[in-house]
Protein backbone atom coordinates (compact mmCIF):
# COMPACT_ATOMS: atom_id res chain seq x y z
CA UNK A 1 0.00 0.00 0.00
CA UNK A 2 1.26 3.61 -0.82
CA UNK A 3 1.05 6.52 1.17
CA UNK A 4 -1.20 8.13 -0.54
CA UNK A 5 -3.75 4.97 -0.33
CA UNK A 6 -2.94 4.74 3.38
CA UNK A 7 -4.48 7.87 4.07
CA UNK A 8 -7.17 7.71 2.75
CA UNK A 9 -7.99 4.72 3.72
CA UNK A 10 -7.32 6.27 7.69
CA UNK A 11 -9.77 9.09 6.36
CA UNK A 12 -12.81 7.04 4.65
CA UNK A 13 -15.21 6.90 7.48
CA UNK A 14 -15.99 11.38 6.18
CA UNK A 15 -17.32 9.23 3.18
CA UNK A 16 -18.07 5.57 4.40
CA UNK A 17 -20.61 5.26 1.46
CA UNK A 18 -17.70 6.04 -1.18
CA UNK A 19 -14.72 4.20 -1.70
CA UNK A 20 -11.43 6.05 -2.13
CA UNK A 21 -13.86 8.85 -2.09
CA UNK A 22 -12.02 12.49 -2.91
CA UNK A 23 -9.33 10.10 -4.97
CA UNK A 24 -11.26 11.83 -7.66
CA UNK A 25 -10.17 15.06 -7.15
CA UNK A 26 -8.23 17.32 -9.03
CA UNK A 27 -5.56 17.23 -6.23
CA UNK A 28 -2.01 17.84 -6.73
CA UNK A 29 0.30 14.95 -6.05
CA UNK A 30 3.11 16.69 -3.55
CA UNK A 31 3.89 13.49 -1.14
CA UNK A 32 7.78 13.52 -2.40
CA UNK A 33 8.63 17.33 -1.96
CA UNK A 34 6.06 17.31 1.31
CA UNK A 35 8.36 14.91 2.72
CA UNK A 36 11.95 16.07 1.42
CA UNK A 37 12.25 18.28 4.62
CA UNK A 38 10.48 19.03 8.44
CA UNK A 39 7.61 20.90 5.88
CA UNK A 40 8.32 24.25 8.05
CA UNK A 41 7.50 26.83 7.97
CA UNK A 42 3.88 26.05 7.25
CA UNK A 43 1.57 27.82 4.55
CA UNK A 44 -1.75 28.76 5.28
CA UNK A 45 -4.06 27.97 2.67
CA UNK A 46 -6.94 29.78 2.99
CA UNK A 47 -10.13 27.46 2.29
CA UNK A 48 -12.24 28.96 -0.18
CA UNK A 49 -16.18 30.75 0.82
CA UNK A 50 -18.22 27.60 0.99
CA UNK A 51 -15.90 26.01 3.33
CA UNK A 52 -14.99 28.78 5.78
CA UNK A 53 -16.69 27.45 8.59
CA UNK A 54 -14.89 24.55 8.67
CA UNK A 55 -12.06 26.50 9.87
CA UNK A 56 -11.96 28.79 13.28
CA UNK A 57 -9.60 30.76 11.43
CA UNK A 58 -10.87 30.07 7.58
CA UNK A 59 -7.18 28.63 6.93
CA UNK A 60 -5.52 25.45 7.62
CA UNK A 61 -1.56 25.08 8.35
CA UNK A 62 -0.21 22.41 5.49
CA UNK A 63 3.84 21.75 5.15
CA UNK A 64 5.23 24.41 2.75
CA UNK A 65 6.27 21.62 -0.16
CA UNK A 66 2.51 20.66 -0.25
CA UNK A 67 1.37 23.87 -1.98
CA UNK A 68 2.14 23.99 -5.85
CA UNK A 69 4.15 26.68 -7.40
CA UNK A 70 2.36 28.75 -10.05
CA UNK A 71 -0.97 30.82 -10.45
CA UNK A 72 -4.52 29.83 -8.94
CA UNK A 73 -6.19 29.72 -5.68
CA UNK A 74 -3.94 27.93 -3.32
CA UNK A 75 -6.75 25.95 -1.84
CA UNK A 76 -6.52 24.27 -5.52
CA UNK A 77 -2.73 24.02 -5.52
CA UNK A 78 -2.76 21.99 -2.31
CA UNK A 79 -2.30 18.45 -2.07
CA UNK A 80 -4.70 17.69 0.92
CA UNK A 81 -3.81 13.84 0.79
CA UNK A 82 -0.43 14.45 1.12
CA UNK A 83 -0.47 16.86 3.67
CA UNK A 84 -2.87 14.73 5.33
CA UNK A 85 -0.44 11.97 5.89
CA UNK A 86 2.11 14.35 6.81
CA UNK A 87 0.29 14.95 10.04
CA UNK A 88 -1.26 11.63 10.52
CA UNK A 89 2.24 10.09 10.68
CA UNK A 90 3.86 12.47 12.39
CA UNK A 91 6.66 12.91 10.20
CA UNK A 92 8.49 16.16 11.29
CA UNK A 93 8.43 14.52 14.90
CA UNK A 94 10.09 11.55 13.14
CA UNK A 95 12.68 13.48 11.28
CA UNK A 96 13.56 15.39 14.46
CA UNK A 97 14.06 11.80 16.25
CA UNK A 98 16.08 10.67 13.25
CA UNK A 99 18.85 13.29 14.21
CA UNK A 100 18.16 13.14 17.88
CA UNK A 101 16.79 10.31 18.78
CA UNK A 102 13.47 9.78 20.81
CA UNK A 103 11.95 12.77 22.77
CA UNK A 104 9.78 10.11 24.87
CA UNK A 105 6.70 12.46 24.37
CA UNK A 106 8.31 15.79 25.67
CA UNK A 107 7.31 18.57 23.51
CA UNK A 108 9.50 20.77 25.12
CA UNK A 109 12.53 19.06 23.08
CA UNK A 110 10.98 20.16 19.81
CA UNK A 111 12.36 23.50 19.51
CA UNK A 112 12.68 22.90 15.73
CA UNK A 113 8.84 22.15 15.48
CA UNK A 114 5.76 25.14 15.23
CA UNK A 115 3.38 24.06 17.54
CA UNK A 116 0.26 25.22 15.52
CA UNK A 117 0.13 21.61 14.45
CA UNK A 118 -0.59 20.40 17.54
CA UNK A 119 -3.42 22.95 18.44
CA UNK A 120 -6.29 21.41 16.12
CA UNK A 121 -7.46 18.26 14.39
CA UNK A 122 -6.07 19.65 10.91
CA UNK A 123 -6.30 16.23 9.60
CA UNK A 124 -10.15 15.85 10.61
CA UNK A 125 -10.25 19.43 9.55
CA UNK A 126 -9.01 18.10 6.10
CA UNK A 127 -11.13 15.28 5.61
CA UNK A 128 -14.51 17.25 6.28
CA UNK A 129 -13.01 19.87 3.74
CA UNK A 130 -12.87 16.95 1.28
CA UNK A 131 -15.94 15.56 2.14
CA UNK A 132 -17.49 18.69 1.00
CA UNK A 133 -15.47 19.83 -2.10
CA UNK A 134 -16.31 16.20 -3.30
CA UNK A 135 -20.26 16.62 -3.00
CA UNK A 136 -19.88 19.95 -4.64
CA UNK A 137 -17.87 18.03 -7.82
CA UNK A 138 -20.54 15.66 -7.63
CA UNK A 139 -23.05 17.71 -7.29
CA UNK A 140 -24.70 16.10 -4.40
CA UNK A 141 -25.93 16.70 -1.02
CA UNK A 142 -22.86 15.49 1.54
CA UNK A 143 -25.03 12.99 3.21
CA UNK A 144 -25.14 10.91 0.14
CA UNK A 145 -20.95 10.32 0.75
CA UNK A 146 -22.14 8.92 3.86
CA UNK A 147 -23.18 10.38 7.71
CA UNK A 148 -20.56 12.04 9.62
CA UNK A 149 -18.64 9.70 11.73
CA UNK A 150 -19.61 8.92 15.29
CA UNK A 151 -17.68 11.05 17.85
CA UNK A 152 -15.46 7.96 19.96
CA UNK A 153 -14.50 9.23 22.83
CA UNK A 154 -12.34 7.26 25.14
CA UNK A 155 -11.75 7.51 29.03
CA UNK A 156 -8.94 5.97 30.00
CA UNK A 157 -7.06 5.86 33.65
CA UNK A 158 -3.43 4.57 34.15
CA UNK A 159 -3.03 2.87 37.53
CA UNK A 160 0.40 4.20 38.54
CA UNK A 161 0.36 3.09 41.93
CA UNK A 162 -2.15 1.71 44.78
CA UNK A 163 0.04 3.06 47.55
CA UNK A 164 2.15 6.11 48.23
CA UNK A 165 5.67 4.56 48.70
CA UNK A 166 9.00 5.78 49.27
CA UNK A 167 9.67 6.60 45.95
CA UNK A 168 6.52 8.48 44.96
CA UNK A 169 6.98 10.41 48.41
CA UNK A 170 10.49 11.55 47.22
CA UNK A 171 10.00 12.39 43.90
CA UNK A 172 6.48 14.15 43.71
CA UNK A 173 8.18 16.60 46.65
CA UNK A 174 11.10 17.01 44.14
CA UNK A 175 8.65 17.89 41.68
CA UNK A 176 6.98 20.10 43.82
CA UNK A 177 10.19 22.28 44.86
CA UNK A 178 10.96 22.36 41.49
CA UNK A 179 7.87 24.13 40.42
CA UNK A 180 8.81 26.26 43.60
CA UNK A 181 11.76 27.58 42.20
CA UNK A 182 10.42 27.84 38.75
CA UNK A 183 7.70 30.26 39.96
CA UNK A 184 10.27 32.02 41.81
CA UNK A 185 12.54 32.42 38.94
CA UNK A 186 9.39 34.07 37.36
CA UNK A 187 8.92 36.26 40.60
CA UNK A 188 5.32 34.55 41.22
CA UNK A 189 5.79 34.85 44.81
CA UNK A 190 2.32 33.75 45.84
CA UNK A 191 3.01 29.90 43.15
CA UNK A 192 6.12 29.90 44.84
CA UNK A 193 4.72 29.76 48.17
CA UNK A 194 2.10 27.38 47.08
CA UNK A 195 4.14 24.73 45.89
CA UNK A 196 6.80 25.07 48.71
CA UNK A 197 3.32 24.22 50.86
CA UNK A 198 2.66 21.63 48.87
CA UNK A 199 5.83 20.21 48.80
CA UNK A 200 5.89 20.17 52.63
CA UNK A 201 2.58 18.42 52.70
CA UNK A 202 3.29 15.85 50.06
CA UNK A 203 6.21 14.98 51.99
CA UNK A 204 4.90 14.55 55.50
CA UNK A 205 1.06 13.37 54.35
CA UNK A 206 -0.55 10.15 54.44
CA UNK A 207 -3.61 8.73 52.32
CA UNK A 208 -5.05 5.76 50.73
CA UNK A 209 -3.87 5.73 46.72
CA UNK A 210 -6.28 2.75 45.82
CA UNK A 211 -9.44 5.03 44.63
CA UNK A 212 -10.17 2.98 40.82
CA UNK A 213 -13.47 2.71 42.40
CA UNK A 214 -14.60 6.22 42.80
CA UNK A 215 -13.11 7.25 39.48
CA UNK A 216 -15.54 4.23 38.54
CA UNK A 217 -18.59 5.00 39.96
CA UNK A 218 -18.53 8.79 38.55
CA UNK A 219 -17.74 7.45 34.83
CA UNK A 220 -20.62 4.64 35.29
CA UNK A 221 -23.21 7.14 33.51
CA UNK A 222 -21.08 7.95 30.47
CA UNK A 223 -22.02 5.51 27.41
CA UNK A 224 -18.34 5.65 26.18
CA UNK A 225 -15.55 3.32 26.33
CA UNK A 226 -13.36 2.78 29.39
CA UNK A 227 -9.80 1.52 30.03
CA UNK A 228 -8.00 0.73 33.19
CA UNK A 229 -4.22 0.48 32.12
CA UNK A 230 -2.62 -2.12 34.87
CA UNK A 231 1.15 -2.44 35.28
CA UNK A 232 2.20 -6.64 35.28
CA UNK A 233 5.47 -5.99 37.23
CA UNK A 234 8.39 -8.32 36.60
CA UNK A 235 11.55 -9.48 37.59
CA UNK A 236 13.45 -8.99 34.76
CA UNK A 237 13.97 -5.31 35.22
CA UNK A 238 16.47 -3.73 37.32
CA UNK A 239 16.98 -2.72 41.07
CA UNK A 240 16.42 0.82 40.34
CA UNK A 241 13.91 0.52 37.35
CA UNK A 242 11.51 -1.05 39.59
CA UNK A 243 12.02 1.19 42.81
CA UNK A 244 12.32 4.56 41.46
CA UNK A 245 10.37 4.15 37.66
CA UNK A 246 7.33 1.59 37.44
CA UNK A 247 4.80 0.98 39.88
CA UNK A 248 5.43 -1.28 42.99
CA UNK A 249 2.20 -3.48 43.24
CA UNK A 250 1.84 -6.75 41.54
CA UNK A 251 -0.72 -8.50 40.03
CA UNK A 252 -1.13 -10.85 43.08
CA UNK A 253 -1.71 -7.84 45.49
CA UNK A 254 -5.36 -8.07 46.45
CA UNK A 255 -6.01 -4.76 45.73
CA UNK A 256 -4.92 -5.50 42.35
CA UNK A 257 -7.60 -9.12 42.57
CA UNK A 258 -10.08 -6.40 43.73
CA UNK A 259 -8.92 -3.74 41.16
CA UNK A 260 -10.20 -6.47 37.96
CA UNK A 261 -13.40 -7.30 39.70
CA UNK A 262 -14.28 -3.56 39.69
CA UNK A 263 -13.52 -3.08 36.07
CA UNK A 264 -16.25 -5.98 35.49
CA UNK A 265 -18.58 -4.90 37.62
CA UNK A 266 -18.22 -1.06 36.34
CA UNK A 267 -17.38 -2.30 32.75
CA UNK A 268 -14.12 -1.08 31.99
CA UNK A 269 -11.71 -2.91 29.33
CA UNK A 270 -8.17 -4.30 31.10
CA UNK A 271 -5.22 -3.12 28.76
CA UNK A 272 -1.38 -2.84 29.46
CA UNK A 273 0.41 -0.49 31.17
CA UNK A 274 3.94 -1.57 30.23
CA UNK A 275 6.96 -0.98 32.28
CA UNK A 276 9.49 1.94 32.01
CA UNK A 277 12.14 -0.03 29.73
CA UNK A 278 9.43 -1.86 27.37
CA UNK A 279 9.27 1.03 25.04
CA UNK A 280 11.00 -0.96 22.43
CA UNK A 281 11.44 -4.31 23.91
CA UNK A 282 9.58 -7.04 22.04
CA UNK A 283 10.21 -9.71 24.62
CA UNK A 284 9.28 -7.37 27.28
CA UNK A 285 5.85 -6.22 25.83
CA UNK A 286 5.46 -10.18 25.74
CA UNK A 287 5.44 -11.49 28.95
CA UNK A 288 4.04 -8.19 30.53
CA UNK A 289 1.66 -8.58 27.82
CA UNK A 290 0.98 -12.75 28.72
CA UNK A 291 0.97 -12.02 32.69
CA UNK A 292 -1.59 -9.60 32.18
CA UNK A 293 -4.06 -11.84 30.12
CA UNK A 294 -3.11 -14.73 33.13
CA UNK A 295 -4.38 -11.92 35.47
CA UNK A 296 -7.26 -10.64 33.43
CA UNK A 297 -8.73 -13.88 32.47
CA UNK A 298 -9.33 -12.40 28.96
CA UNK A 299 -7.05 -11.21 25.50
CA UNK A 300 -5.73 -7.70 26.37
CA UNK A 301 -5.34 -5.96 23.22
CA UNK A 302 -4.91 -1.79 24.26
CA UNK A 303 -2.43 -0.77 25.86
CA UNK A 304 -0.39 2.87 26.99
CA UNK A 305 3.07 2.80 27.72
CA UNK A 306 4.40 3.98 30.92
CA UNK A 307 5.34 7.62 31.21
CA UNK A 308 4.54 7.43 27.78
CA UNK A 309 8.21 6.39 26.83
CA UNK A 310 7.95 6.15 23.41
CA UNK A 311 10.02 5.61 19.74
CA UNK A 312 8.40 6.08 16.35
CA UNK A 313 10.79 4.20 15.17
CA UNK A 314 10.41 1.00 17.63
CA UNK A 315 7.65 0.70 19.83
CA UNK A 316 4.39 0.63 17.85
CA UNK A 317 6.43 -2.07 15.61
CA UNK A 318 7.36 -4.07 18.96
CA UNK A 319 4.00 -3.83 20.64
CA UNK A 320 2.21 -5.30 17.44
CA UNK A 321 5.08 -8.24 17.54
CA UNK A 322 3.96 -8.76 21.14
CA UNK A 323 0.28 -9.44 20.21
CA UNK A 324 -0.98 -6.26 21.13
CA UNK A 325 -3.46 -4.25 18.90
CA UNK A 326 -4.08 -0.98 19.95
CA UNK A 327 -1.76 2.02 21.75
CA UNK A 328 -2.83 5.30 23.13
CA UNK A 329 0.94 7.27 24.19
CA UNK A 330 0.47 9.44 21.07
CA UNK A 331 0.45 12.52 23.46
CA UNK A 332 2.63 14.88 25.22
CA UNK A 333 3.60 14.56 28.56
CA UNK A 334 3.85 18.07 29.04
CA UNK A 335 1.26 19.53 26.46
CA UNK A 336 -2.37 18.59 25.93
CA UNK A 337 -3.75 18.74 22.62
CA UNK A 338 -3.05 16.65 19.45
CA UNK A 339 0.43 15.36 18.94
CA UNK A 340 -0.71 14.31 15.59
CA UNK A 341 -2.81 17.12 14.35
CA UNK A 342 -5.56 15.03 14.89
CA UNK A 343 -8.48 12.78 16.39
CA UNK A 344 -7.96 9.53 14.58
CA UNK A 345 -7.68 5.95 15.11
CA UNK A 346 -5.44 4.55 12.66
CA UNK A 347 -2.72 2.78 11.73
CA UNK A 348 0.68 3.97 12.01
CA UNK A 349 2.72 4.20 9.18
CA UNK A 350 6.26 1.60 8.70
CA UNK A 351 8.34 3.67 7.16
CA UNK A 352 11.33 0.46 7.49
CA UNK A 353 8.86 -1.33 6.07
CA UNK A 354 6.83 0.41 3.22
CA UNK A 355 3.28 -0.42 4.97
CA UNK A 356 0.70 -0.17 7.33
CA UNK A 357 0.95 -1.73 11.21
CA UNK A 358 -2.00 -4.14 11.61
CA UNK A 359 -1.91 -2.25 15.36
CA UNK A 360 -4.08 0.98 15.48
CA UNK A 361 -3.07 4.15 17.73
CA UNK A 362 -5.70 6.37 19.17
CA UNK A 363 -4.33 9.68 20.01
CA UNK A 364 -4.21 10.83 23.68
CA UNK A 365 -6.01 14.31 23.89
CA UNK A 366 -5.83 15.43 27.69
CA UNK A 367 -3.71 13.74 30.61
CA UNK A 368 -4.64 14.88 33.96
CA UNK A 369 -0.80 15.90 34.98
CA UNK A 370 -0.91 18.63 32.12
CA UNK A 371 -3.46 20.77 34.03
CA UNK A 372 -1.23 21.00 37.33
CA UNK A 373 1.94 21.69 35.52
CA UNK A 374 2.15 25.12 36.64
CA UNK A 375 0.41 25.97 32.48
CA UNK A 376 -3.10 27.32 34.41
CA UNK A 377 -3.01 29.40 37.01
CA UNK A 378 -6.75 28.62 38.67
CA UNK A 379 -9.35 26.06 37.96
CA UNK A 380 -11.19 28.13 36.04
CA UNK A 381 -8.24 28.07 33.39
CA UNK A 382 -7.73 24.68 33.43
CA UNK A 383 -11.85 23.94 33.17
CA UNK A 384 -11.82 25.94 29.84
CA UNK A 385 -8.66 23.61 28.43
CA UNK A 386 -10.69 20.30 28.93
CA UNK A 387 -13.67 22.13 27.67
CA UNK A 388 -11.81 23.09 24.70
CA UNK A 389 -10.91 20.12 24.14
CA UNK A 390 -13.43 17.71 24.42
CA UNK A 391 -15.65 20.32 22.10
CA UNK A 392 -12.49 20.33 19.16
CA UNK A 393 -13.01 16.34 19.45
CA UNK A 394 -16.98 16.32 18.77
CA UNK A 395 -16.81 19.55 16.27
CA UNK A 396 -14.55 17.08 13.97
CA UNK A 397 -16.37 14.09 14.70
CA UNK A 398 -13.00 12.63 16.52
CA UNK A 399 -11.68 9.46 17.59
CA UNK A 400 -9.58 10.12 20.81
CA UNK A 401 -8.60 9.26 24.30
CA UNK A 402 -8.75 11.00 27.55
CA UNK A 403 -6.43 10.46 30.57
CA UNK A 404 -6.92 10.36 34.15
CA UNK A 405 -5.06 8.72 37.47
CA UNK A 406 -7.35 7.45 40.00
CA UNK A 407 -4.75 8.06 42.87
CA UNK A 408 -4.63 11.79 41.55
CA UNK A 409 -8.64 11.74 43.33
CA UNK A 410 -7.04 11.67 46.90
CA UNK A 411 -6.03 14.04 49.07
CA UNK A 412 -2.17 14.18 48.18
CA UNK A 413 -3.61 15.62 44.91
CA UNK A 414 -7.18 16.82 45.44
CA UNK A 415 -7.59 16.56 41.67
CA UNK A 416 -11.11 15.21 42.10
CA UNK A 417 -13.61 18.14 41.15
CA UNK A 418 -11.75 18.60 37.45
CA UNK A 419 -12.31 14.75 37.10
CA UNK A 420 -15.72 15.46 37.58
CA UNK A 421 -15.93 18.32 35.55
CA UNK A 422 -14.36 16.35 32.50
CA UNK A 423 -16.93 13.89 33.25
CA UNK A 424 -19.62 16.17 32.70
CA UNK A 425 -18.31 17.68 29.59
CA UNK A 426 -17.86 13.79 28.31
CA UNK A 427 -21.37 13.39 29.17
CA UNK A 428 -22.93 16.72 27.58
CA UNK A 429 -24.22 15.95 24.06
CA UNK A 430 -23.11 17.74 20.99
Amino acid sequence: MQPRDATLLALERYWSAMSRGPASLPIPDRLEQTLDGSGFPLRYVALPQWAKGLSPTGTIPVPQGCVEPGEGEPWRLTDWIGASFWYLHCQAERRFEDDFGPVHSQSSRLDTIDPVIWERCWVNRMALFLRRWLARELGCDEEKLGPLPDVEITLTCDVDALEKTWAIRGKQTAFRLLSACRSAGKSRARACFSHLGDAFCFAFSTGSYDLFEIMAKAAAPLSLRKICHIHARQDDTSFLQRTLFDPAYGLDDPRTQRLRELCRTYGWEIGLHPSFGSWGDLQKLFREREALEKYAGARVAACRQHWLRFSFAETWKAQEQAGLLEDSTLGFNDLSGFRNGAALRFHPWDESGGRLLRLKAQPLVLMDSQLFSGRYDNAQDRRSRVAELVQEVRDVRGQASFLWHPHTLGSDFNWGDDFLFLIEQLGVEG
